[in-house]
């Protein structure tokens, strides 16, 4: 069979297709083969030509996850649409581009929300359609909603669709973002490489499970392969960053690489807003604040920006001014889900309202469980009902955090989550042992969030405290000289 050859017209693509298709499974499966499966093989998407090649090319972009590329993908799957309204699968296409566009760029999420309606139109016109039970799936997962559900849609993508690699991608996502089911993660993306070995966001999904499961050394080898197989792809730069800045006290290499990211893609603001954060973590607000102006050139009213403006005021030690730039963002772009001035500003009534408009399920019962994507957030909840005189159900918070890093791994603590549940339950002495083996750690990641943030207070007046802060701050006064001689302590294009 593997020397066949198969002559046909242009207009005669689809046939061929179908044709190779039903052969090669048939030469894999042999007698296993059964009818149904030619059906599902030689089900037609569309019979436009010019339809199908538009959609192929939107597809051939996805992968790339830059800025031109995923608009590139949008236009593709819109003319595909024009050309056939009727073609489900582009419309699935041109959801998850507009998807992207918000995630990696300046598309708002109210203009994603309000194309919702082409996953339903592609449900509507192939309910059979693997592909959008896939997206449904990553929708599901974006939407803080039961586990089981995602789940149910993403094993229905797969059922439908098995050879769909974005199918397990996502799934893989879900399971490493949302439940820290790092190993299931990490097998099913794999599982996607093996079906599309030459997607570049495939691979570095590969690498950032790995990351998030702790194999730090096979994650920063993957990265490295990534960006040398493909070197025009900017997002193997920005995960390698990542795991310098988060796991190897090497800010300068993390330095670089997000750099390197944001040159390469400078549309790119939610990754490429890294750069800035790491200029506060090497102690260089004025760099930071440089940083924000440069990005509020490309698009003044994105979300990550009102991100950063608070951090800048929080690093400041400035929570009033943190709190007038929540109260005019949060319900407009979500920019307090991240940085809770309230709690900084020690408004715990105020901080106690904000967290349970954000996370009701750490208030509705009297024992509530932490939330396993969002550690640190639950830690400061727990925090906060304590200082209310909630005892209960702050120290069930905590102790569940606890409990989460000793079945998971010390990985799960990248935000000194044990040194503030062992403050939260009041264990001084078990919280300054985690403190003292902070700076021998690889973790960087806003470090500087000690000087203000209100669950260290029960260790801010002790010696060790203020040698660990010290200390950090010396080590990221020697890694910004380095960086300064090198010209990375100014954004790209600045």
């Amino acid at each position: 069979m593997w020397s066949r050859n198969f002559d046909r017209n242009r207009e005669d693509v689809f046939a061929i297709q179908d044709e190779i298709a039903v052969e090669v499974v048939r030469a894999l499966k042999g007698a296993l083969f059964e009818a149904e499966e030619t059906e599902r093989l030689t089900r037609r998407r569309t019979d436009n030509v010019e339809a199908w090649q538009a959609y192929l090319l939107g597809v051939r972009e996805m992968p790339k996850r830059s800025i031109p590329a995923l608009e590139t993908a949008k236009r593709q799957f819109e003319r595909a649409i024009e050309l056939d309204p009727e073609f489900a699968a582009a419309y699935v296409g041109l959801f998850d581009a507009i998807g992207l566009l918000n995630e990696y760029g300046s598309l708002s999420r109210a203009e994603v929300d309000a194309n919702q309606w082409l996953l339903d139109a592609a449900l509507l016109l192939d309910p059979e359609l693997g592909e959008a039970y896939a997206s449904l799936g990553l929708r599901f997962s974006n939407r803080d909603v039961a586990p089981f559900i995602f789940v149910r849609a993403f094993k229905k993508a797969i059922a439908l669709a098995p050879s769909y690699a974005s199918a397990y991608q996502w799934y893989g996502n879900a399971l490493r973002d949302g439940t820290y089911r790092y190993e299931e993660s990490l097998a099913l993306h794999r599982k996607a490489r093996e079906i599309d070995p030459l997607s570049e966001v495939i691979n570095v999904n590969v690498a950032f499970s790995l990351y998030g499961a702790g194999h730090i050394d096979e994650a920063i080898r993957e990265y490295e392969q990534i960006i040398e197989r493909f070197p025009g792809y900017p997002f193997g730069h920005w995960g390698l960053g990542l795991t310098y800045w988060t796991e190897s006290k090497d800010l300068v290499q993390a330095t670089r690489e997000l750099h390197k990211y944001l040159e390469m893609d400078p549309q790119a603001l939610r990754y490429g807003s890294s750069l800035c954060e790491i200029y506060l973590d090497l102690d260089a607000p004025d760099a930071a604040q440089k940083c924000l102006d440069r990005l509020v050139e490309i698009a003044p009213d994105h979300w990550v920006l009102d991100n950063l403006r608070n951090q800048i005021a929080l690093y400041l030690g400035q929570p009033s001014t943190s709190i007038d730039l929540s109260r005019a963002t949060v319900g407009a772009t979500g920019a307090g889900r991240y940085v809770r001035a309230e709690f900084f500003a020690r408004d715990w009534e105020g901080a106690r309202e904000h967290y349970a408009q954000q996370w009701p399920q750490l208030f509705e019962s009297n024992l509530p469980e932490a939330i396993p994507n969002v550690l640190l957030d639950t830690l400061r909840v727990a925090y906060v009902l304590m200082q209310m005189g909630d005892e209960d159900r702050g120290r069930k918070l905590a102790q569940d955090v606890l409990e989460m890093i000793e079945r998971h791994g010390q990985y799960l603590a990248r935000n000194r989550e044990d040194v503030i549940a062992h403050a939260v339950l009041g264990d001084t002495e078990a919280a300054l042992a985690a403190l003292r083996a902070v700076p021998a750690t690889g973790n960087r990641y806003r470090w500087w969030t000690m000087r203000h943030d209100p669950v260290y207070d029960s260790l801010r007046d002790t010696p060790e405290f203020q040698t660990v802060i010290d200390e950090l701050a010396a080590d990221a006064a020697r890694q910004r000289a380095e960086l300064e001689a090198e010209g990375l302590m100014t954004v790209p294009g600045a």
